[in-house]
């Protein structure tokens, strides 16, 4: 019989050995007989490209899923407020602000707790998943039986039904923080990109024809829903962890000891993203913050689609470099280039064209968002140039420091906000944003130097040059602006 020379491919123990699917050894598996034999990776060489490799791939699938889910998302944003009143978009945006907190409460910061963690156990991830669906169902019920209470401290009764409504999301999510940790932990955002897509488009072929319908409000609660829910059934599908309910005291108490405090972080970080939101309420009531919501959806869009694939990799592989400075170091500066170049060109130019992009995109009704969506896209840039400070302080176990961050970030909010809005309404409102949100990122900058002695001095020279690029083309864009040579011109032709 003649000789048959073996070929191998290299396997994870994921796919050798599912039942032990989170060490870290590798295997080498035979394409003729199946067999699986261990393989010991032999360089760290070959192990610090292949974590580079893994975070190229996946910043471009993390990029393609964002931008795809998020344009999917935002055109039927578009669609939605071209058929609904400004009343009835301040309300659901109202109503959001409440049980955004919630769920952030009932997430815990578990799943920043499981990607940065090395080692895990199936007790470990056990505990993260009923921890968190027993705080989901606890905050659902306190959500239906103080529905009533919480619409009259908001301002509007409508939300008793509304509320309740809405909150039914939260068990629905926290079926997924684990799994979706997991595929984030191994870098599988080809698999995270395309559950985004599936869940944006079936929860749009639903909410479109209703807002045509004139169902209003409810197509915008429904969109939540049915994303939710397409995504559950999409990620168990894909996953293959299986939650159980064997667990100890210990996985608990490591699990909690480390996710309250990002959950801290997230809660103060939360407040801070909101208090404009909660100040725009308070000033122009909830058509302002219909305006306000309409800048603030389109600011965050541009940021989601550039910042957040690049973070979703920046983290599990800052983790990976823990305690490595001059490695970290170098990679902040590759990360810092790239955003610079693509963030820096987009959020001025969205800062000079904010009029022409609103009056084409959403219609002269919406046209009294445009200042505010100018003022908004350079605080996303304050925030894309200052990208480092969230996953070097995570990635360095430093969760607690970042809370204070965020906390520094919440007060300085508060006065900003308030004088900026008692004098110029929601636009002062977003300029308060800008001011606090400059002030304290460069604060938490030179605190994070001083503790973790990273070196940031090429950091910012990589952001420099395209911001400067960017600024020139701004004002280019400016003079065209104030002769009259721009695009509102071509509403007419629609």
């Amino acid at each position: 019989m003649p000789s048959v020379r073996r070929k191998y491919d290299i396997v994870s123990l994921q796919s050798a050995n599912r039942a032990k699917c989170f060490e870290k050894t590798r295997y080498l598996k035979c394409r003729v007989c199946n067999s699986a034999i261990m393989y010991v990776l032999p360089t760290i060489e070959y192990v610090s490209m292949s974590l580079e490799k893994k975070v190229v791939s996946g910043a471009k699938w993390g990029a393609f899923g964002t931008w795809s889910s998020k344009a999917v998302s935002f055109l039927v944003f578009v669609i939605i407020s071209r058929n609904v009143t400004p009343e009835s978009l301040g309300i659901v945006a109202l109503a959001t602000i409440y049980v955004g907190f919630i769920e952030l409460l009932a997430r815990q910061g578990i799943g920043m707790a499981i990607v940065r963690k090395k080692e895990l156990s199936q007790g470990y991830l056990n505990a993260a998943y009923l921890l968190n669906i027993a705080s989901a169902f606890f905050l659902l019920c306190l959500s239906i039986l103080f529905a009533g209470l919480i619409s009259d401290l908001m301002g509007d009764e409508r939300l008793e039904i509304i509320i309740p409504v809405l909150a039914v999301a939260l068990p629905i999510n926290a079926m997924t923080i684990v799994a979706v940790a997991l595929q984030t932990k191994e870098l599988q955002f080809k698999t995270i990109a395309m559950q985004n897509l599936t869940a944006s488009v079936i929860s749009a072929l639903v909410a479109v024809p209703m807002a045509i319908m004139g169902f209003e409000v409810w197509a915008l609660v429904a969109q939540t829903l049915i994303s939710a829910s397409a995504y559950v059934v999409i990620l168990t599908i894909n996953s293959v962890w299986r939650p159980g309910f064997k667990c100890s005291k210990s996985d608990l108490t490591e699990l909690i000891s480390f996710s309250y405090k990002v959950l801290l972080t997230n809660i103060v970080g939360y407040f801070r993203l909101r208090m404009d939101q909660i100040f725009v309420v308070m000033v122009v009531g909830t058509t302002g913050l219909s305006m306000y919501t309409v800048a603030l959806r389109i600011t965050t869009t541009l940021q989601s689609i550039i910042l957040s694939p690049l973070e979703r990799a920046f983290l599990p592989a800052f983790a990976k470099m823990q305690g490595e400075l001059a490695r970290l170091s170098a990679a902040l500066e590759k990360a810092a280039l790239a955003i610079s170049m693509v963030a820096s060109p987009v959020f001025i130019g969205m800062a000079v064209l904010a009029y022409e992009l609103i009056l084409l995109a959403f219609g002269e009704s919406w046209i009294d968002a445009a200042p505010v969506c100018s003022i908004l896209s350079l605080v996303v840039l304050c925030r894309v140039i200052f990208f480092f400070l969230h996953p070097v302080f995570i990635a360095e176990g430093r969760p607690g420091v970042y809370a204070w961050v965020m906390f520094a970030y919440a007060v300085a909010m508060v006065p900003a906000a308030y004088f900026g809005g008692r004098l110029w309404g929601a636009s002062g409102v977003a300029l308060g944003a800008l001011v606090s949100t400059f002030l304290v990122s460069a604060a938490s900058t030179v605190v994070m130097k001083r503790m973790i002695a990273v070196e940031l001095d090429g950091v910012f020279r990589s952001l420099l040059g395209p911001l400067i690029c960017a600024s020139i083309m701004g004002g280019g864009l400016f003079g065209l602006v104030i002769s009259g040579c721009t695009v509102h011109y071509w509403n007419a032709a629609f």
